[in-house]
């Protein structure tokens, strides 16, 4: 018996040459391929998501602005690291130690979930 391959959820064959994974991938680009605005809307919500938990270096006591040397811009520098921030930096550089790591940052958003459903104020800091 030949594989039903890209039906594979009707594949009869026990030692089916796709691995679940492959199969939940091809799934998941089909779904995509049939509605490419709301894949678009969650990839932006996932963007959203992430820089919003991200710090942004001008809440940060930690940097100042000092001035550049050839003319009269103003220029962010993180005492802490001794490093000047460039100005294409939205939120903080990557060796920014008040950066979280994924782990605590997925912990803070469920925290907030958790609290948005116990219906207490979220505070936002």
């Amino acid at each position: 018996m030949d594989c039903n391959y890209p039906d594979c959820l009707n594949c009869q064959l026990d030692d089916c040459v796709m691995e679940q994974q492959d199969i939940h991938n091809l799934l998941k680009r089909r779904r995509w391929a049939a509605n490419p605005e709301f894949y678009r809307e969650k990839q932006q919500a996932y963007r959203n998501q992430t820089r919003e938990c991200l710090p942004h270096c001008d809440e940060c006591k930690e940097c100042i602005l000092v001035r550049k040397e050839r003319n009269d811009d103003m220029q962010r520098l993180c005492i802490a690291e001794m490093k000047l921030i460039e100005r294409k930096v939205a939120n903080s550089p990557i060796w920014c130690p008040k950066r979280l790591t994924k782990q605590e940052r997925d912990h803070q958003r469920y925290l907030k979930k958790k609290k948005l459903k116990a219906g207490e104020k979220v505070d936002t800091d």
